[in-house]
């Protein structure tokens, strides 16, 4: 069987996706194809082409005649993205009570420990991924795997705005696992409306600290026909990475 081999443009997108949704790059950072080249050592074409495909998955907003800039986070788009994932994470629980399997619960209780162990290290990003990983087992159980890839590739900003969250008050993880402990025991108790009630409070949890994040950072979040704020060149307020520099400064 042959297997197609990645691309440098391939690559170079990959792994610029990743480091945009873990806040590597702030919000409004500009990126250009010559910056990518330079990084990634790849010629301007696949670098133009990694810039082109993050542009069409909205991870990056093209300028013509002023360049490239890492989306900002887009409130009311993190709105359309919350109501996406609630909407089709409520009705996956429904199922997932009726046809789970006991090695589902146990992969379940493993994240929960797993996020246990990342907040008292303090590692955010794993915490997140772990969060993902809790959530997966219920939509791989129901055999809906291409409805949970629908929502890990359509929530950018509200994946970033989680991560910032999660960065600045840490104590929101604790928060988190009590919201997954109780899921996981009213989906275990075969408790629909609780179960679906505890899946809408976790994916809750953070609306009440929006407020303040857009008074501490409100350069990197917009609305739907905002005016996009003046573009910059590569020195920035905030050097690379943008995540761990909020964390040490402590900003809020």
């Amino acid at each position: 069987m042959l297997v197609q081999k990645q691309t440098n443009s391939d690559g170079a997108y990959e792994i610029l996706r990743n480091q945009i949704l873990n806040l590597k790059y702030k919000p409004g950072y500009p990126l250009s194809a010559l910056y990518i080249a330079e990084q990634f050592n790849i010629s301007r074409f696949p670098a133009r082409e990694a810039l082109l495909k993050l542009a069409k998955n909205y991870y990056v907003d093209i300028f013509p005649q002023y360049g490239t800039r890492v989306a900002l986070i887009n409130l009311d788009k993190i709105a359309e993205e919350h109501f996406l994932r609630i909407s089709l994470e409520s009705a996956a629980v429904q199922d997932f009570i009726r046809f789970h399997h006991e090695k589902d619960f146990t992969m379940m209780e493993l994240f929960i420990e797993r996020q246990k162990d990342a907040a008292k290290n303090g590692h955010t990003v794993h915490f997140l991924e772990f969060d993902n990983s809790f959530h997966k087992v219920i939509f791989s159980a129901i055999q809906k795997p291409r409805l949970w890839n629908l929502m890990l590739n359509f929530n950018s900003n509200e994946y970033r705005y989680r991560l910032l969250s999660l960065s600045i008050m840490p104590s929101l993880m604790q928060s988190v696992i009590t919201s997954h402990t109780q899921l996981l025991n009213a989906i275990v108790s075969l408790n629909t409306m609780q179960a679906i009630t505890s899946c809408e409070k976790h994916l809750a949890d953070f609306d009440e600290n929006l407020t303040k994040l857009i008074t501490s950072f409100p350069e990197i979040f917009t609305k739907n026909g905002a005016a996009y704020p003046k573009l910059s060149k590569h020195t920035e307020e905030y050097p690379l990475n943008f995540r761990d520099h909020i964390i040490k400064k402590k900003i809020i």
